[in-house]
């Protein structure tokens, strides 16, 4: 955190863990945006052992986003949460088989990330670039289409505030889409 840490200036990762254009767990796995709903699905209606999902990804996430050093640097995305992921995917699995629209969202975003990592491995393997350097200069067409969309926290221009602005719309409306989802179900 440091001798004087910015609480403030940290929230952005919030988002950014999320989605950062090249260090954010959606930017190489769409599929991570269902966690979204699903983790709101599940903090709205909870099943007794809830807590046990919910709790430790909350202090996961908010470890990464105010105590962590840095959410960039040479190494892959999503290294600040990677402990509380598998309690993610639990929740995005329940989700997902809740409704045949949301397996329909994850498979659909998973099958596009799933692309991704190929390509990926295929430049790697190929020599064309390294995974810990320069993953994010991948000629994937998928990721730059993709990434252009999402804010580049590294090098924050304008844009990445309105793209920042518009992604934390995105996820309000995907946790609206959760607790509406979880209140009319029986």
């Amino acid at each position: 955190v440091g001798f004087d840490p910015n609480p403030a200036g940290r929230s952005t990762r919030l988002t950014g863990l999320l989605v950062d254009r090249e260090f954010g767990l959606a930017a190489w796995q769409p599929a991570w945006l269902v966690a979204v709903p699903a983790l709101a699905a599940l903090a709205t209606r909870p099943p007794r052992r809830a807590p046990f999902l919910l709790v430790p990804a909350a202090a996961g996430w908010l470890n990464a986003t105010f105590v962590a050093l840095t959410m960039h640097g040479w190494w892959w995305p999503g290294r600040q949460v990677v402990v509380v992921l598998p309690l993610i995917v639990v929740a995005v699995a329940g989700w997902a088989g809740a409704a045949r629209g949301h397996l329909r969202w994850a498979t659909g975003l998973g099958v596009a990330g799933i692309f991704s990592w190929a390509w990926l491995t295929y430049e790697v393997l190929a020599r064309r670039l390294t995974l810990i350097v320069d993953f994010y200069e991948t000629s994937n067409p998928l990721y730059r289409a993709w990434s252009s969309i999402l804010p580049g926290y590294r090098t924050p221009t304008m844009e990445t505030w309105i793209l920042h602005t518009l992604w934390i719309a995105l996820v309000a409306a995907g946790l609206w889409w959760g607790r509406t989802f979880a209140a009319r179900r029986p």
